[in-house]
C-alpha cells in the first residue's frame, strides 16, 4: 500500500442530508475486504439475473444505441455469457458483469445498482472540474480545477496532497493519459453519458466522485494528476493522489451484518444488529406523475457534503419560497438587465418532501410577472440539471409562447409492454391506445404525449421579451425535454457550454414500478428486504421521447439537444470570487440582438391577478402595455367578448374590460390576445372565480341546509382540465362524479356552497356518502374555507365502501364557504362517489 493507514473518520453530513458518513483511504476497504458482496443462493443469482433480462427487453433505446454505437454498447452478449454461466459464477463476477452490461448500454436512465457493502461507498479525490475555452475544439476540452471540497474528513486525510493544485489549473494527464484519450478508453466501462459531451462531464465527475453503487470503484489505490500551473503556463507538476472513499453507515451496517449471516465470516468494523434501524424494504408503487431523471440519490447526498456551496455563482440567487429547486435573480451588462432562473432539476418538493409541481409552474410565472417583469430577457439557467417531473418540463413553455405542443413518446410493442402498459391494473388510456393503435409487427407502439394540449396551456404567456435556456453536457433528461421543447416550438434561444445536452431521452421506470405493474415478469429481488434501497435496484428508460415542431421525428435519445450558440466558461468565470461572468454577458449580449430583431423588446403586458374572484356581470383588469396597438378578449370558444385599444405604443396603464361568459356560479376563463400591426403577439388567459354577492349567501343560522340542485349560492367549480361531463352532476336526484360508471383520470371537481353567519357559530356537517375511489390516490374530501381563502378539511376519504360522517366546525368568518371536492390522478378509475346526503346545519 503507498500510503500510511488511517482511522476511520466519521461526520454527519450537513442538515439537508440526513446520512452519516464515514472515510478512510480506498486502499485500506480494500485490504479489509469491505469491497465485497453477501453471497446468494443459485436461485437467488439467477432470479436476479432474469429481472435484469426483463428490465432490458422493455428497455426502449437499444435501436438508437446500435444506430450510434454498434456493438460497444450491446448489453446482449455480456447476459449471454452470465446466463450460460450462472450456475458457477462467483457473486462478484455476476455483480460486476451486471454492472459492466448496464454500464456499456449509456444510458443514464437504464441502470444497475449493486448492493453493500461494495454498494456503499464512493471514493473520491477531493477536486472537481470544469471545462473552459482554450483547444479551439469542443471534443477536445480545456479541463481545469474548479472546486477543492473542505471537508475536514477528506482534508485530514489527504488536505497535503489536493492542497498542493490550484484553480484554475490545467488537467493535463491522468495516469499519464490525456482526459480525452483517458474517456475514449472507458468510455464504454465506467463513464456513462449517452453522447461525447454527456460522457466528458461524467468522466470528469468521475476523476472526482467514484459511485461503487452504480458505478465502478478504482481498481488502483491511487490516482497520479498531471497539472499545467496556470501563472506559469508550460510548467507542469504531478500530484499523486490516494484514493479516499466515503461510507454511507446506513448502508454499511445492514450490508456487513448481512455478509456475516450469508458467509459467516465478520468483516472488520461489522456492527451489531442491536445499533442498526432496518432499511425500509422495496415495494411495490404506483406512478403518480411520469418521470425523466437522472442521477443516483445518495451520490448526490455525498456530493453535498464535499461541496455544499457548490451552486455559488457571481450572481446573488433569491429561493423561491416553498419549492425547493428554484431560485432567481438579475444580470446587469452593458446588454441590460437580464432574468436568471435557476433550477438544479425538474422535480420541486415542498418543505414536507411533497412534490409539486403546480405550485412551482405558478411560482415561476409569479417571478416573471413581478420580480422579473421590468428585465430585458429571461434565461433558465439548467446547467448540470438531471431532470424530474415530465409535467414540469412540459407547462413551462406556454409561459412564452400560446398554444405549445409538447413532444411525444412511445414503447416497445413487445410482450411485457404489453403487460405493463395494458394488461397492468394501473393501466391508463393513453397508454392502451398507443398499443392499439399500432400493427402487430410494429417494433414500436404510435406516439402518444403524456399531458393533454389542454393540462400545458392553462395558464398562457406571462412574458413577451426574449427568452432562452442556458445547460450543458449534464442537463438529462427532463431537463432536455424542456430545452428540446423550447427549440422545437422556436419559443427560445439554446446556449450551452457544450455542443449538445446529455442525450437521455426517455421516461423512467424505478424498478417499485415494474413490480407493481408488472408483478408477472418483475419480482422482489435478492436482499431487498434486507437492504431496502441498498440492495440490487434497477430502473428503466421505457418510453422513449420523439421530438416534433422544427425537429419533428428526431430522438433526444444519444442526440441531446444540439446547441445554438455555444458558451463554455472562461478561465475567469471559474477562479474563486469572481464577480463578473463572460457566460452570462455573451448570453444578454445575443438575447438583446434578438429582441431587436424581431421586435420582442418593445413588448410588455402585466395584467395582474391570474385568478379573480367576480360576480356574475362584468369584469376588469388594470393592464400595463407596451408595444400592442389591439387586445381582444374571448371566452374558451373563441367568442369576441371585448375590444380595446391603449393610446398609444408607449408603456401605459390602463382597463381592460369584458363581460364574465357565464351567468351561473362556477369557473370560466377569458382569453385575451393581443395584435400589432395585424400579427398576434400575445395570448394569455385568466381565470374568473364567478361567486355569489354577499346577499344571494344562504344564513346557515335560519335554517338546516340541504345539498340539493345548484343556485344562486351553490356552485360547480371544476379545474381548467376538469370538463363539466367529468366533474360533479345531479344524476337521479344525487350528486355523482361523472357518468357514476367511471370517473377520469386527473379530474378536480368541487360543490361549493356559500353561507353567512356569526363567527364562532358551531356548524355540524353531515354526509351520507357510497365511494369507490382508489385507495390512498383518489379522494372525497369536505373543506371550510373563509373570507380571506384559507382552508380547513373536514374530511378525507379514499377507498371503497359506504360512508356517514358527521362533523364539528366553527364559523372561521362571517361569509365563508363548504367545499365537496373530488380528485383523482391517473391510472385507475373506478365508480367514483355518490352522495346521497348532504346536510349543514348550526348546533347549540
Amino acid at each position: 500500500m503507498l500510503f500510511a493507514a488511517a482511522a476511520s473518520l466519521v461526520l454527519a453530513a450537513a442538515s439537508a442530508v440526513s446520512a452519516q458518513v464515514s472515510g478512510r483511504f480506498l486502499a485500506d476497504d480494500r485490504n479489509d475486504g469491505h469491497l465485497a458482496f453477501a453471497p446468494m443462493t443459485p436461485a437467488e443469482k439467477r432470479s436476479l439475473l432474469t429481472n435484469a433480462e426483463n428490465v432490458l427487453t422493455i428497455w426502449s433505446n437499444y435501436d438508437s444505441k446500435m444506430k450510434n454505437y454498434g456493438s460497444a454498447a450491446d448489453p446482449y452478449p455480456v447476459l449471454k455469457k452470465l446466463r450460460e454461466n450462472i450456475d458457477i459464477l462467483p457473486d462478484e463476477d455476476l455483480q460486476l458483469g451486471l454492472a459492466d452490461a448496464f454500464m456499456r448500454i449509456r444510458d443514464l436512465h437504464t441502470t444497475f445498482s449493486k448492493p453493500g457493502p461494495y454498494g456503499c461507498y464512493f471514493a473520491l479525490t477531493g477536486i472537481k472540474y470544469e471545462f473552459v475555452e482554450g483547444t479551439g475544439n469542443l471534443n477536445v476540452p480545456k479541463v481545469v480545477a474548479s472546486a477543492k471540497t473542505a471537508n475536514a474528513v477528506v482534508q485530514k486525510l489527504i488536505g497535503d496532497r489536493i492542497g498542493k493544485v490550484q484553480i484554475g489549473d490545467e488537467l493535463a494527464a491522468i495516469n499519464g493519459e490525456s482526459f480525452v484519450n483517458w474517456y475514449n478508453r472507458i468510455q464504454f466501462r465506467a463513464a456513462g453519458g449517452a453522447n461525447t459531451f454527456g460522457g466528458q462531464r461524467r468522466t470528469a465527475d468521475l476523476l472526482y466522485l467514484a459511485d461503487g453503487q452504480t458505478g465502478f470503484l478504482p481498481e488502483d489505490d491511487s490516482v497520479v494528476l498531471t497539472f499545467r500551473n496556470r501563472t506559469q503556463y508550460g510548467k507542469t507538476y504531478d500530484v499523486e493522489i490516494p484514493y479516499v472513499n466515503l461510507r454511507l453507515d446506513d448502508c454499511w451496517g445492514p450490508s456487513a451484518l448481512l455478509y456475516q449471516q450469508r458467509s459467516g465470516y465478520t468483516l472488520p468494523g461489522t456492527p451489531s444488529s442491536a445499533s442498526l434501524v432496518k432499511p425500509q424494504p422495496i415495494k411495490p408503487s404506483k406512478v403518480s406523475r411520469p418521470k425523466a431523471k437522472v442521477g443516483n440519490p445518495n451520490r448526490y447526498k455525498v456530493e453535498k457534503m464535499l461541496f455544499p456551496d457548490d451552486a455559488a455563482r457571481p450572481i446573488k440567487l433569491t429561493p423561491v419560497p416553498g419549492v425547493s429547486s428554484i431560485s432567481w435573480g438579475t444580470w446587469k451588462s452593458a446588454s441590460g438587465l437580464m432574468g436568471v432562473i435557476y433550477m438544479t432539476d425538474f422535480e420541486p418538493k415542498d418543505a414536507n418532501g411533497t412534490e409539486v409541481d403546480d405550485q412551482a409552474i405558478l411560482a415561476i410565472r409569479s417571478l416573471l410577472v413581478n420580480e422579473l417583469k421590468d428585465t430585458d430577457s429571461i434565461v433558465f439557467d439548467l446547467r448540470d440539471n438531471g431532470g424530474g417531473s415530465i409535467f414540469f418540463a412540459n407547462a413551462i413553455p406556454q409561459l412564452f409562447k400560446p398554444d405549445f405542443h409538447e413532444s411525444s413518446a412511445q414503447y416497445l410493442r413487445n410482450k411485457i409492454g404489453y403487460n405493463i402498459f395494458v394488461a397492468s391494473q394501473y393501466a391508463e388510456k393513453t397508454w392502451i391506445d398507443s398499443w392499439n393503435e399500432s400493427k402487430s409487427d410494429d417494433r414500436y407502439t404510435a406516439l402518444k404525449q403524456f399531458d393533454t394540449f389542454e393540462s400545458t396551456n392553462t395558464l398562457g404567456q406571462a412574458y413577451l421579451k426574449p427568452m432562452a435556456v442556458f445547460n450543458n453536457g449534464r442537463c438529462f433528461s427532463a431537463c432536455e425535454l424542456f430545452s428540446a421543447a423550447i427549440q422545437d416550438s422556436q419559443t427560445g434561444t439554446i446556449f450551452s457550454e457544450d455542443g449538445e445536452t446529455g442525450g437521455g431521452g426517455a421516461n423512467v421506470f424505478e424498478y417499485s414500478n415494474l413490480l407493481a405493474y408488472d408483478p408477472t415478469d418483475f419480482t422482489a429481488l435478492p436482499f431487498s428486504a434486507e437492504l431496502g434501497q441498498y440492495s440490487n435496484v434497477m430502473r428503466v428508460g421505457l418510453r422513449r421521447s420523439v421530438r416534433n415542431g422544427v425537429n419533428n421525428g428526431k430522438l433526444i435519445e444519444d442526440i441531446g439537444v444540439v446547441a445554438d450558440y455555444v458558451v463554455r466558461a472562461r478561465i475567469n468565470d471559474v477562479l474563486p470570487g469572481a464577480t463578473a461572468n463572460s457566460q452570462y454577458d455573451r448570453i444578454a449580449a445575443k438575447l438583446k440582438e434578438i429582441g431587436t430583431q424581431t421586435g420582442q423588446s418593445s413588448l410588455y403586458f402585466v395584467a395582474e391577478p391570474l385568478t379573480k374572484e367576480t360576480f356574475p356581470g362584468s369584469v376588469s383588469f388594470s393592464a400595463t402595455t407596451a408595444g400592442i396597438q389591439k387586445f381582444t378578449i374571448t371566452d374558451s370558444t373563441g367568442k369576441v367578448l371585448a375590444t380595446s385599444s391603449p393610446s398609444g405604443l408607449a408603456k401605459s396603464t390602463f382597463d381592460l374590460e369584458s363581460t364574465v361568459p357565464r351567468t351561473t356560479l362556477g369557473n370560466t376563463q377569458i382569453v385575451i390576445l393581443g395584435t400589432t400591426n395585424g400579427k398576434q403577439v400575445l395570448k394569455t388567459k385568466r381565470s374568473l372565480r364567478v361567486i355569489p354577492a354577499v346577499a344571494d349567501r344562504i344564513d346557515i343560522t335560519k335554517a338546516t341546509y340541504t345539498l340539493g340542485a345548484l343556485g344562486n349560492a351553490v356552485g360547480i367549480y371544476n379545474s381548467a382540465n376538469t370538463l363539466d361531463a367529468n366533474g360533479w352532476n345531479l344524476l337521479n336526484g344525487k350528486w355523482t362524479v361523472g357518468d357514476g360508471k367511471q370517473y377520469k383520470d386527473n379530474t378536480d371537481t368541487t360543490i361549493e356552497s356559500f353561507f353567512t353567519a356569526p363567527v364562532g357559530t358551531k356548524l355540524s356537517i353531515i354526509v351520507d356518502a357510497i365511494f369507490d375511489t382508489e385507495a390512498n390516490f383518489d379522494y372525497f374530501k369536505v373543506i371550510i374555507t373563509d373570507a380571506a381563502g384559507n382552508s380547513t378539511p373536514l374530511i378525507n376519504i379514499s377507498g371503497s365502501g359506504k360512508a356517514v360522517k358527521a362533523v364539528a366546525a366553527s364559523v372561521p368568518t362571517t361569509q365563508f364557504s363548504i367545499k365537496v371536492v373530488f380528485t383523482s390522478d391517473g391510472g385507475v378509475d373506478q365508480t367514483g362517489v355518490m352522495i346521497n346526503s348532504f346536510t349543514v346545519q348550526t348546533t347549540a
